[in-house]
């Protein structure tokens, strides 16, 4: 596994830049795509590394 080069915050920011294009633009030609990172960060958030932010 490659090691982790991006800070949580980051993450975070991603994540809400990701939602709010899809909000601002639901039609846009990038809402798949946003939709996918979206979700991509969530599951980083809250699933994979949950416990990996606290070493």
């Amino acid at each position: 596994m490659l090691p982790i080069t991006t800070t949580f915050e980051e993450l975070v920011e991603r994540a809400v830049f990701w939602e709010d294009y899809g909000q601002r633009y639901p039609n846009g030609y990038a809402v798949k795509d946003a939709k996918f990172l979206l979700d991509v960060y969530r599951n980083a958030i809250f699933f994979d590394l949950t416990c990996r932010w606290r070493r």
